[in-house]
């Protein structure tokens, strides 16, 4: 689509601790890009090659479109931020005082959308993804398939279910896909209220709609930009607690993310 650079490379400061682990690049940009408007709506990677060394990584990014169509594709992007442990072990499941082999799934940890995609948090150590968040390995898959199938598509993030409720119904459909497990009250609030109204929702994702997340400015003021878990999506699972008993802090228990695909009436569009 586009080939940029070269560009003089510089190695920028790695951020210092912040409040509750925050960990937030304030770097110096490289190039900025414009859009072009013959840009179609996707998932957009850009290739990042090291002219010294041949080193590659991934910058990913969504374009949104706006327009009417049948089927919204939502990116589980706020997960991609809460797993990435970029620079070393700053995951929104690492508190600082627990082994690196331990998870935290309390409250008190927040993360950034203003680093890179690095090493992300899993169960297992592979696959892994560098720069691309989880888009390549658990989204990729399905909207190729869709877009190969002919479908009309459109994607937006996370983000946009939490701030821009009215688009959701420029849609026919809605869908939750891959990894999809950080929501804040008004994406839950919003995907209910549009099913409501008719969109058809569909969860193509796992772990769907489990923690509970605010969506904060950056320290500069930019909105949607730092993510901590609050709270939880249902009652909380004593099982589940005794595993991980820190979740007993939680401030907000969420209603049951089961109700998010039913619909107690049809409302008139």
């Amino acid at each position: 689509m586009a080939r940029l650079g070269s560009f003089n490379g510089k190695v920028q400061p790695e951020p210092g601790i912040g409040h509750e682990r925050l960990r937030e690049c304030q770097w110096e940009p490289a190039t900025t890009l414009l859009v072009p408007d013959d840009w179609t709506s996707g998932v957009y990677v850009g290739k990042l090659t090291s002219e010294k060394n041949g080193l590659q990584s991934y910058v990913v990014f969504i374009v949104r479109d706006d327009r009417a169509c049948d089927v919204l594709f939502q990116c589980s992007d706020a997960t991609w931020s809460a797993y990435n442990r970029w620079p070393h072990i700053w995951s929104m499941y690492d508190d600082g005082v627990k082994r690196e082999t331990e998870w935290f799934v309390g409250p008190g940890v927040r993360v950034s959308f203003d680093r890179p995609y690095g090493k992300y948090r899993q169960v297992v150590d592979a696959p892994l993804s560098q720069g691309s968040g989880e888009f390549l390995l658990w989204e990729f898959p399905l909207a190729f398939w869709m877009e190969q199938h002919g479908y009309d598509v459109s994607y937006i993030s996370n983000v946009d279910t939490h701030a821009d409720a009215q688009g959701l119904l420029r849609a026919k459909a809605w869908l939750s896909v891959g990894h999809d497990e950080y929501w804040s009250t008004q994406m839950f609030d919003n995907v209910k209220r549009a099913v409501d109204h008719g969109l058809n929702a569909g969860f193509f994702s796992g772990d769907t709609c489990w923690g509970v997340i605010p969506f904060l400015p950056n320290a500069s003021g930019a909105p949607y930009r730092t993510i901590t878990r609050t709270g939880q999506f249902g009652p909380l699972d004593e099982r589940n607690a005794k595993d991980f008993p820190e979740i007993r802090k939680f401030q907000h228990f969420a209603p049951t993310e089961a109700t998010l695909n039913w619909s107690a009436k049809r409302l008139p569009l």
